[in-house]
């Protein structure tokens, strides 16, 4: 059984999932019960009965969070995408020089979810385990 457990989030494999990073370059979190369902019946199409993958329940430090309504940390993003040359630069330099750890968003597809650029805020409080087609393991608490 090949396992995807992680203690810590971080940016080191960002890029290398079944999704692309369609809203800029960082971790993906949704408020939406209905799009975590949607993206765990994903994962169980193309990981086949040999993985065995985690739900998480995070809590995310919201300090320094844009909401995207307010336009000024996509339309600042999109600035430094051009400036930068690059969604991952722009990403750090959100973080380090602007001091902006993440944008809240809606939309269709994702409902309500959260794009972070920075790990540090995301703080697990526990792990489920599933593999494909359903099968649930035990909780595991951090």
């Amino acid at each position: 059984m090949v396992q995807t457990y992680f203690a810590d989030f971080d940016l080191e494999h960002i890029g290398e999932g079944f999704n692309t990073q369609l809203k800029g370059w960082g971790l993906y979190f949704t408020l939406d019960k209905d799009v975590i369902e949607y993206y765990r019946a994903q994962l169980e199409d193309c990981a086949g009965p040999d993985y065995e993958w985690y739900l998480y329940e995070v809590e995310i430090e919201k300090d320094h969070i844009e909401n995207e309504y307010d336009k000024d940390g996509w339309e600042l993003y999109a600035q430094l995408v051009n400036e930068l040359g690059s969604e991952k630069k722009a990403s750090k330099s959100m973080v380090e020089d602007n001091g902006i750890d993440g944008i809240k968003y809606y939309d269709e597809e994702d409902g309500n979810s959260l794009l972070i650029f920075n790990p540090k805020i995301i703080h697990i409080k526990k792990t489920k385990p599933i593999t494909a087609y359903g099968k649930v393991f035990e909780e595991k608490r951090k």
